[in-house]
């Protein structure tokens, strides 16, 4: 079992004003487990990854990550399991428009340890098997949404880490290049033998994943 969560609550606020995001959430996943995250506008999708992102604590509740109980409240443990054990790919590239695209994933192996010769051939195996190995030395700004998705891709598996999250990767791109990226999740977490969580609103990608989560109103049905 490499996640496992407890009881997961978050609540914003207090009182009248307050709002409970998520609402008692167990989960379970195997390396490999691919799964698509559903619900709608507002059902804590959004809030459910970044809590197993270790990017938010919850309010209440418990995770473990390959049967390490996750500190929440040690700030400098919690970014360490980020490193370590968490591969994100957002809704948008967010890649650094200042850095080339193998500068990119070489900056994130190194801070989770890898050395720079080891980042570096890691990098360019990635890029070879994303199909992007061509934009390997030129910035963001030149390649177009797809590709830069691809290399975001490849950015959140250089550190080989057992859970990859994507937050609705596809929003941004057209069906063929949607289809395509999830392909890619899907087919390196095989690879990669980690489990994915990708959050979409396309039920047309469904069969792509080996599960489907529902979740609303902070609720989750598995």
């Amino acid at each position: 079992m490499i996640l496992q969560c407890t009881n997961l609550t978050k609540e914003f606020g207090s009182g009248r004003t307050g709002h409970r995001a998520l609402d008692a959430v167990s989960l379970a996943l195997e390396r490999g487990d691919t799964c698509a995250l559903l619900g709608p506008s507002g059902s804590g999708k959004t809030t459910l990854l970044s809590v197993i992102g270790c990017l938010l604590a919850p309010s209440e509740g418990g995770m473990k990550i390959d049967g390490e109980e996750v500190p929440f409240r040690r700030k400098r443990r919690l970014a360490a399991i980020r490193r370590l054990y968490i591969g994100f790919v957002f809704q948008h590239a967010q890649l650094l428009p200042f850095m080339t695209m193998i500068e990119n994933l070489v900056i994130v192996g190194e801070n989770a340890g890898l050395g720079l010769r080891q980042s570096v051939r890691r990098a360019e195996e990635l890029l070879d098997r994303l199909g992007v190995a061509d934009l390997r030395h030129k910035k963001p700004a030149v390649a177009s949404g797809g590709e830069r998705q691809r290399v975001a891709v490849a950015r959140a598996l250089i550190h080989s880490p057992p859970i990859l999250l994507a937050d609705e990767p596809t929003a941004a791109l057209d069906w063929e290049n949607g289809q395509k990226v999830v392909e890619l999740l899907t087919e390196q977490s095989k690879t990669e033998n980690a489990a994915l969580i990708t959050v979409t609103h396309d039920t047309r990608l469904i069969p792509m994943f080996s599960r489907t989560l529902h979740i609303d109103s902070g609720r989750l049905a598995v």
